[in-house]
């Protein structure tokens, strides 16, 4: 038996589009829809990405960021923040002086131009700046200069892309030492806490996910410059803007959402009931099957009363 060995099938915006249109008519086979057509459908595609963001959390999108805490800093903007899903540590190499614009570190590997950086200074602060140039050997160029001395050893963190606006917050850990895992809380939770700028390890969160800037709420406000939180966020599904992108989703879904935005376009198109209702029911019948397919495998616990 022969096989491709390769399981990277993934058509592209259009073409899925162009599979919605043929099931309502709109479109034969090897010929190019209209125009207006493949607008409706695109629309019809990202209304029904958008609705399935509200059916929960769907594994794919459960990933994690981390948030760089700001000593004495109670809340947090995530879009702006230091708040990222992807970042290098490292070390200071040789101590750094107030006013040097470059830093030695123990290591420039997925450091790149343009990246955010954090230098923990001797101050005890953690001081933010951008990579102002191509990294070589051991030295970072920094845009702004360090404003305090660094020692040898200090933590340096760099990063490329700050987070986007998740939609929820599912789980949370403190891992500036170990990972200890710390609660995510209500906003009436939140709120009833003591002094909202107390000092100390963190351990609770609160996400105000808003429509523009969301926030993040921590308490207590962290005790130490390169304190961090890693936070599980279900993650907004991404848009398709071009005719090029592919569905954010696994492959597994590209059935279910074919037939999700034929049975949105039919009343538009004019469709026949029958025909309507026949994709209805195949369009939430794909949908039922990859929905409980996407479900985490669990351990259950059975315990008798005494």
């Amino acid at each position: 038996m022969t096989t491709s060995n390769s399981i990277d099938f993934n058509p592209n915006r259009d073409a899925l589009l162009k599979g919605a249109l043929r099931l309502v008519g709109r479109a034969g086979r090897g010929k190019t829809p209209s125009s207006a057509d493949m607008s409706d459908a695109a629309e019809a595609f990202n209304l029904f990405v958008k609705a399935l963001q509200g059916t929960g959390a769907k594994l794919w999108k459960v990933q994690a960021a981390t948030l760089f805490v700001t000593k004495g800093m109670a809340s947090y903007s995530l879009t702006g923040s230091h708040c990222t899903q992807s970042y290098v540590s490292t070390k200071m190499k040789t101590a750094g002086a107030a006013s040097d614009s470059t830093i030695d570190v123990d290591s420039i590997t997925g450091i790149t131009s343009g990246d955010y950086v954090g230098v923990e200074l001797d101050d005890g602060t953690m001081q933010w700046t951008t990579i102002s140039g191509v990294p070589t050997g051991d030295t970072v160029p920094l845009t702004t200069s360090l404003t305090s001395a660094s020692a040898v050893d200090n933590t340096v963190y760099t990063y490329t892309t700050q987070l986007l606006r998740p939609l929820k917050a599912i789980a949370a850990r403190r891992i500036n030492v170990n990972d200890v895992d710390i609660d995510v809380i209500s906003r009436d939770e939140y709120f009833r806490l003591p002094t909202k700028t107390a000092s100390g390890q963190v351990n609770q969160v609160y996400y105000d996910p808003q429509l523009g800037t969301s926030k993040l709420y921590i308490w207590p406000t962290g005790s130490q410059p390169d304190d961090r939180v890693e936070i599980d966020f279900m993650m907004p599904i991404e848009d398709l803007d071009s005719s090029t992108d592919t569905a954010d989703f696994p492959q597994e879904w590209l059935l279910a959402i074919k037939f999700g935005i034929a049975s949105l376009l039919g009343p538009e198109k004019g469709l026949k009931l029958d025909r309507q209702l026949y994709l209805d029911s195949r369009a939430t019948a794909y949908l039922e099957n990859v929905m409980g397919f996407d479900e985490e495998y669990a351990s259950v616990y059975f315990q008798v009363e005494s």
